[in-house]
Order: C-alpha cells, then sequence, then structure tokens
C-alpha cells in the first residue's frame, strides 16, 4: 500500500524521475508511461519500498540546453508522489498512476547507485497566510471557471470535477495549474509559487484571459 504520511525522513534518499516541462502537482494525478529499463527499475524499487518517486522538470530556466533529460540538471523544486497504480501492458512496460503529495527542495543527487538517479531532497510547505484573505477571490475563480465550463463541453464535467473536490484555495490553485494551464512557463510560475494568495490570483488572470477569449470569439461568430 502507498505510504499514508510523509516527513523529511522520507525524503533522504528517493527516486528521482527527470521530465522536461513537466510537473507533480500536489493533490492531483499523474499518468506515466514507462518503457525504459532504468525507469522500469524505479518503478520496480518504489513499490518495493515506499512507493514514493519524484518528478524533476530539467527544462533549464534560459531554456540554452538541450540534451538527454535524464542526464540534465533539474530544477530544484520537484513534486512528489506516491505511485497508486501500476498496470503491466506489456513485459516491463508500465502505465502508472503518481499521486501528487508535496512539492520538495533538492538538496543533494546520491551517488548513483541504482539505474535510475536519487536525490536527497525535503519537503517545501506552503506559506502561511491569512487564510480569510483567500475567501473572496476564491468565490470568485471559481465563478469564472464555471462560466469556462459552460464553453467546453468536453472538460466541463472534468471542470465541475475539480470544483467539487477541491476543498479550499490551496487544493483549488494545484488541480486548476494541472488541469487548464498549458504553458510550460507560466505552469513552472504556479508550481513554484510557495504564496497560495499569489497562486489564486495568477489563476484568476489567466482563467479570466481564457474567458476573455472565447467570448469574444463567439462575438465574432455572431458578428459574421
Amino acid at each position: 500500500m502507498p505510504i499514508i504520511r510523509i516527513s523529511n525522513e522520507s525524503f533522504q534518499s528517493v527516486p528521482v524521475f527527470p521530465l522536461k516541462n513537466v510537473q507533480l502537482f500536489p493533490h492531483t494525478v499523474l499518468p506515466l508511461n514507462i518503457f525504459e529499463p532504468r525507469y522500469v527499475s524505479m518503478v520496480d524499487y518504489a513499490l518495493e519500498n515506499d512507493h514514493l518517486i519524484t518528478i524533476a522538470d530539467t527544462t533549464p530556466a534560459d531554456d540554452a540546453v538541450s540534451g538527454d533529460p535524464s542526464l540534465m540538471p533539474f530544477r530544484p523544486i520537484l513534486g512528489a508522489g506516491v505511485i497508486v497504480a501500476k498496470h503491466e501492458v506489456a513485459p516491463q512496460r508500465y502505465h502508472i498512476l503518481v499521486q501528487g503529495v508535496t512539492r520538495v527542495l533538492f538538496r543533494d543527487e546520491l551517488e548513483q547507485t541504482m539505474p535510475f538517479r536519487q536525490v536527497h531532497a525535503e519537503i517545501l510547505p506552503d506559506e502561511e497566510i491569512d487564510e480569510t484573505s483567500l475567501f473572496d477571490l476564491e468565490d470568485h475563480v471559481r465563478e469564472l471557471v464555471s462560466r469556462f465550463a459552460d464553453y467546453h463541453e468536453n472538460s466541463a464535467k472534468a471542470l465541475y470535477e475539480i470544483l467539487k473536490n477541491a476543498p479550499n484555495a490551496e487544493i483549488l490553485t494545484h488541480m486548476l495549474s494541472a488541469n487548464i494551464v498549458s504553458a510550460p512557463q507560466l505552469r513552472q510560475t504556479l508550481f513554484q509559487e510557495l504564496n497560495p494568495l499569489q497562486r489564486l490570483e495568477m489563476i484568476y488572470q489567466h482563467i479570466g484571459d481564457l474567458l476573455l477569449e472565447v467570448e469574444i470569439e463567439g462575438d465574432n461568430g455572431l458578428a459574421h
């Protein structure tokens, strides 16, 4: 069974899966197709231990470096999650689901003794703020998401599920960031932002921009 509780002790030595432009947000589920032998070994190792892995974005800040993601340096904030499901679709080929549990700050990369990389990291919690400062803006975000869903029948069910299952602004921002933000730079900015109010404001602006685009398109269609 996946671990239920984590602490900094959990991240003294943890597998890392380097992926370009991929962030594992807390409270979200990331599906992954695993086929390289080193990452098949990583999954087997995790499942034999505490089910815990980290996802590291290898995209450099200036996008100036390219190469094999498995060998590249990665950004210092990683997404940590537990493998909650595995399906072997072929010999040595897995489909897995990883449930995001927290963000962690990279401290050191350990000497490689396994086919995959391992790191030492520590839990990176959100900044503490007065939650009452979030309530009004959270209501506005939820209203915008509902309006946006009305224009997108294919994704409306998923958006309403997010609204239903996100009990507070912290979880809401992570779930929306993972599901409706496609621009890599904005996703990364949201992932690294530790202030829930700042994240909520960025999400509010982004959804407002998306909603404005679809409403303008609708008006243009009527004009024709």
